[in-house]
């Protein structure tokens, strides 16, 4: 779907058509001798020759990624042609049923869309290990994402009803109530009172800790990135109940790794300072084929997509289908102020998930 402007004008470069990616000012050196001298936005010189008493514009050059084009007009000035309303979505995004928790359950879409897709021409299968990640889970039977997302063993130890507080089967921590985290929802704190913080975490953070189905995500709120080396530092009242760490800890608990993971506050919903994460920022993670989870005041989603001028694409946990909503908008009555961004790393250069579909009792005997 494209939207065409026919004449708009931006820093005082006349755009015929004007495409959603940034290019650097076409410009002009110098004229000599009947020619003219430009400079590409990659540094190389242009060498275009003056058609003396041109009535129609004149071709120049294209730019590094044939995104732009470059015209002379016949008064001198430089004009641009670019598309507006440029549209991309990620393929082979899964979509999936609310399970013990919309954050987890967004991660697990972004953990599938990596098992299923891979990245940088890498294999992230064990992601959701048993075999292939399923595209959808909206609609009855067992699923391996299920299992990734919030597993029997978290449910039984932390789950008792949606928004119930206080009364955690297993007050514990992961290793006390079932030998370790297993499952995103383990390591994200999703549901857990985590009673056994305290009292040394006392004033830092209020008790118990998440409700049932509930995260909790921190944030700069100047907009910088909250990255998860950030965290880590200020100790174990702050990581451990970090929904964006325990993203990393889930993805090093099957084996791999991350160049990147942080929380950040949207521009428009920032507190203090000079900048924070913008619908720019955004589109290039999805040009560079990373989903990214989105929070809003009360629910997280998986964003997958966009649409200029400030249409965003996400896969929702409460129904399936392709849902939208405006960047810096509401959803369901609620305001978008943050998003998760990761970038996986470690992966194989061959399949890795080597017994794929076989037997759940395998699986139990192997560890997984």
């Amino acid at each position: 779907m494209k939207k065409i402007a026919k004449c708009i004008v931006v820093s005082g470069i006349i755009s015929i058509f004007l495409w959603g990616t940034a290019a650097w000012p076409f410009e002009l050196l110098y004229e000599k001798q009947g020619k003219a001298y430009y400079k590409g936005d990659d540094g190389i010189t242009i060498e275009h020759e003056i058609a003396p008493n041109a009535t129609t514009p004149s071709f120049l050059y294209r730019n590094v990624d044939n995104k732009v084009m470059y015209f002379r007009a016949p008064n001198g000035k430089t004009l641009e042609a670019r598309h507006v309303g440029a549209a991309l979505s990620l393929s082979s995004v899964p979509e999936y049923d609310w399970w013990h928790g919309c954050s987890p359950t967004s991660a697990g879409m972004m953990m599938g869309y990596y098992d299923i897709n891979g990245y940088a021409g890498l294999y992230y299968q064990r992601l959701v290990p048993r075999g292939p990640a399923e595209l959808s889970t909206f609609s009855a039977g067992t699923y391996r994402a299920n299992k990734a997302i919030a597993s029997s063993q978290h449910v039984a130890g932390y789950y008792t009803g949606y928004l119930n507080s206080g009364d955690d089967p297993c007050d514990g921590n992961l290793v006390t109530c079932h030998g370790g985290g297993n499952c995103l929802a383990d390591f994200m704190g999703t549901s857990q009172d985590m009673n056994w913080l305290f009292p040394a975490c006392n004033g830092v953070i209020a008790q118990p800790v998440n409700s049932d189905g509930g995260t909790l995500f921190w944030n700069y709120t100047d907009g910088t990135a909250l990255t998860s080396a950030d965290i880590y530092i200020f100790g174990s009242c702050f990581w451990e109940t970090s929904g964006m760490y325990g993203v990393g800890e889930y993805v090093q608990y099957r084996g791999y790794s991350f160049s990147s993971l942080y929380n950040r506050v949207i521009d428009e919903q920032r507190i203090d300072g000079t900048g924070g994460f913008t619908y720019a920022n955004f589109k290039n993670e999805i040009d560079s084929g990373r989903p990214v989870l989105l929070h809003l005041d009360g629910h997280s989603m998986l964003a997958y997509g966009y649409s200029d001028p400030s249409t965003v694409y996400v896969r929702d946990t409460w129904n399936p289908g392709i849902h939208t909503m405006t960047w810096n908008g509401t959803y369901g009555g609620m305001q978008h102020y943050a998003m998760t961004c990761f970038t996986p790393s470690g992966g194989s250069i061959v399949p890795d998930d080597l017994v794929a579909n076989v037997s759940p009792m395998i699986y139990l005997l192997i560890g997984q």
